[in-house]
């Protein structure tokens, strides 16, 4: 029989045949990142749509100056709506790779390692910020500045700020470490903002307020395509699960906000920190694949998320026509939606999405692909309202890693599996019930739990009984405390454990004995003791009927004993 107890107060009598139990509920309610430099000319420079490399041309500098160089400033590159350049193109900004600081003022010229400065392959010990056109970028060494595309051809670790209409960034081929982005915008029309190549292992870390946005058809804003062994971490350069530092990525028509451009796929995408507004192009994902690209292995672990998808592309998933798979997301507060909030996370216009799984986070928006935890177990969206202010959720004693509430919304929405939760705060405590493939939250006013007795016993054939407690859910003053079952201190029964029988319609005295594992029961006695969220349970064993006086003779007829237990929470 299970009994959820309500109230200060509880009484439950059942009549066994031959004995009578009574449960008292008792105490609280019980409820159920000028010295010489390593030049790098044979680097040479990513060409953005063929994905190959162009070394440039390389002279003696006809000037040199001791301070910070800055290139020649130039219009930018004409080019096509895909990003070419085009036939009538004739000036070109300079090449800069410069040593110790500085650039060539020659629109035709580069830096040579044989200058007679320092030696290909030495390290500069003094790494300092270098100034390209709007750009700023330290270290000094391990890039190229050409035709305004500052491209990172040696892995390392930089950081690049600015303000720029006319400059983009490109991550070469194989490169691999990392890029702080402080205070950085490029709002370009020539390409991508910033290209990653497919083979590059890339972080990307937060600080500040960025923007990365082109209007190129074609383009993400941040451009992550077709991806092969490469892999892209975006985080807050104040660490993993922080939410300092913000990008805003939006990409043109056909493009994503962050990952493919036109028909291109993207993947291996991972999100540990930063706010982060990704907003797709016409056909794009706002994280995910471009036109007709699908999204495969994005993976959302902090932060803050809102990624809306244009026109037939999802918020986080498959652009047009494109599908997702394997998309996770562990924690962080995630909002993703599309022009019409109809794919929030999931597939395109006439894309599947498969092997979603959640695990942790506030994801506001729809969800496709069946969600799982990962396990083989569905997950239930449930909606925790009215927490303005609440920094962290924790489910089941486990931080659910949100990043903080929704813009103008003060609710959060949890996944979970499909059975009974209990979610805290740091101010409250809340019950989701699950039924119907539904999990409804309600505040946890009064402490929960179940006690179950059994509803008869036939002394003579069965002679055990198990008391057990289950679904122990504790008020938020009351956590760490236990529930705790005892005999009461009503009950008739000896310091030898012997329960007194009375003899319906008759005068006959008889007793049984009654005990647990530990010996003989009585008042007083703790049967079990369950914490906060446990379950457990006890054996009590009832000796035959024997008369009082041990002459082992029981009249024939009717017995009943009341045996009383009181829970507390203590």
């Amino acid at each position: 029989m299970k009994q959820k107890r309500r109230g200060c107060k509880t009484c439950i009598r059942t009549t066994l045949l031959g004995i009578s139990v009574m449960a008292f509920s008792m105490g609280n309610p019980v409820y159920a990142a000028e010295t010489e430099q390593e030049t790098n000319t044979n680097a040479g420079v990513l060409q953005e749509q063929q994905g190959n490399i162009e070394s440039p041309a390389v002279e003696d500098p006809s000037e040199q100056e001791k301070n910070i160089g800055t290139s020649e400033e130039k219009e930018p590159e004409s080019v096509d709506q895909n990003g070419e350049k085009e036939d009538d193109v004739t000036e070109e900004a300079g090449i800069v790779t410069g040593e110790a600081g500085n650039v060539t003022e020659d629109t035709d010229k580069a830096l040579s390692p044989d200058n007679g400065n320092v030696s290909e392959g030495q390290q500069n010990p003094n790494p300092q910020v270098f100034a390209l056109n709007d750009l700023t970028v330290t270290p000094q060494d391990g890039w190229v500045y050409d035709k305004n595309v500052l491209t990172f051809s040696s892995s390392g670790d930089y950081t690049v700020t600015g303000n720029t209409t006319r400059d983009r960034i490109v991550v070469a081929p194989d490169f691999e470490g990392s890029i702080t982005i402080e205070n950085l915008t490029i709002n370009t029309s020539s390409g991508a903002a910033l290209l990653v190549d497919p083979s590059a292992r890339l972080t990307l870390k937060l600080s500040g307020i960025n923007t990365l946005k082109t209007s190129n058809v074609s383009n993400a804003g941040l451009d992550f395509r077709n991806v092969t062994s490469g892999s892209l971490i975006i985080t807050s350069a104040a660490g993993d699960g922080m939410s300092d530092g913000s990008l805003t990525a939006t990409g043109g028509i056909n493009g994503a906000g962050v990952g493919g451009g036109s028909n291109g796929d993207t993947g291996n995408i991972t999100i540990n920190g930063g706010t982060i507004t990704a907003t797709g192009g016409i056909n794009g994902a706002g994280i995910g694949g471009g036109s007709n690209g699908k999204a495969g292995n994005i993976t959302i672990n902090g932060g803050t998320i809102t990624a809306k998808g244009g026109t037939n592309g999802a918020g986080i998933g498959g652009g047009s026509n494109g599908s997702a798979d394997h998309i996770t997301i562990t924690g962080g507060t995630v909002e993703a939606s599309d022009k019409y909030g109809r794919s929030g996370i999931g597939g395109g216009s006439n894309g599947s999405a498969k092997n979603t799984v959640i695990t942790g986070g506030s994801i506001k928006g729809p969800v496709s692909g069946s969600p799982t935890d990962g396990n083989g177990n569905y997950v239930y969206r449930a909606i925790l309202e009215n927490q303005p202010g609440i920094p962290s959720v924790n489910v089941d004693g486990m931080d659910y890693k949100v990043a903080g509430n929704h813009e103008n919304d003060d609710s959060y929405y949890l996944y979970m599996t499909g059975r009974d939760h209990v979610i805290t705060t740091p101010q409250n405590r809340y019950i989701g019930e699950f039924a119907n493939s539904k999990i409804t939250i309600s505040e946890l006013l009064e402490n929960m739990y179940t006690l179950t007795i059994p509803t008869s016993l036939e002394l003579g054939s069965m002679h055990e009984a198990d008391i057990s407690v289950s679904g122990v859910y504790m008020t938020f003053p009351d956590i760490g405390k236990q529930v705790k079952v005892k005999v009461s201190d009503s009950t008739k029964i000896s310091q030898e454990g012997a329960l007194a029988l009375s003899q319906m319609g008759g005068s006959a005295e008889v007793f049984t004995s009654v005990s647990n594992e530990s010996g003989p029961l009585t008042t007083g006695i703790e049967i079990l003791s369950v914490s906060d969220l446990g379950s457990d349970s006890r054996k009590i064993y009832f000796g035959d009927p024997a008369t009082s006086d041990g002459s082992g003779t029981v009249p024939a007829g009717n017995y009943s004993g009341t045996l009383t237990f009181a829970v507390s929470v203590e």
